[in-house]
């Protein structure tokens, strides 16, 4: 776990300097940015798990419909 701590800090570290150094950005920008990275870009997303949107991704990928 601590070895998981010390990349996450590096990765981290590095980001922070790529944006301030490479794109001008200032602290609290950098912290928008962070903020924005790690969230869950996923949360409040449905999935339609009806038969007709199955039927749909089953003929883009080429399998026969069932």
């Amino acid at each position: 776990m601590r070895w998981l701590e010390k990349v996450y800090r590096k990765v981290s570290d590095r980001f922070r300097v790529e944006l301030a150094e490479k794109h001008g950005l200032n602290a609290a920008e950098i912290e928008i940015c962070k903020a924005i990275a790690t969230e869950d870009q996923m949360q409040g997303v449905k999935f339609d798990r009806s038969p007709a949107v199955s039927e749909t991704y089953q003929e883009e990928a080429g399998k026969p419909r069932v």
